[in-house]
């Protein structure tokens, strides 16, 4: 082995390759490592990938959640509202209900419905706050109107 060695030491210094058994094992066991690093490499990556679709599947969740509970308080507040203004417009004794529906109608419903418009636009938290600060605006419709129904 010593000669091996010594036979490699001088084939290097003549700017020639080295022979010898060990180094097929120096060469196997480098491309082992490499192969062992590319394959945890690829595991890690694959991984944050995973966690990255988890995110996005976990937001695309509540964001959907978060609409159909705008839209839930949406159509929850359009019934009073209507009732509200089906009943003002046919009797004109009931001024003080109509000035509630108009209340409700300019302070709440109409903001809340051009917001609503345009929130197609937002993504992700955005458009989750969004929907939550609507869906409260539609419920303080829905109290004008309530009031103003039992006005009438």
């Amino acid at each position: 082995m010593q000669a091996s060695l010594e036979a490699d030491r001088d084939r290097m210094l003549r700017f020639e390759a080295p022979t010898g058994a060990w180094v097929d094992m120096a060469q196997a066991l480098a491309k082992t490592a490499a192969e062992r690093k590319h394959a945890a490499e690829q595991k890690a990556k694959a991984d944050a990938q995973a966690k990255v679709d988890e995110e996005a599947a976990k937001l695309a969740e509540r964001v959907k959640q978060a609409m159909a509970h705008m839209e839930a308080v949406r159509l929850k507040a359009m019934g009073p509202g209507n009732v509200l203004n089906k009943k003002t417009t046919q009797d004109a004794s009931l001024v003080k209900g109509r000035k509630f529906w108009e209340q409700g109608m300019m302070k709440f419903w109409t903001p809340a419905e051009l917001e609503r418009n345009k929130i197609g636009a937002l993504q992700g938290q955005a458009k989750i706050d969004k929907a939550n600060q609507l869906a409260a605006q539609y419920a303080k419709a829905q109290e004008v109107f309530q009031s103003g129904l039992s006005m009438t």
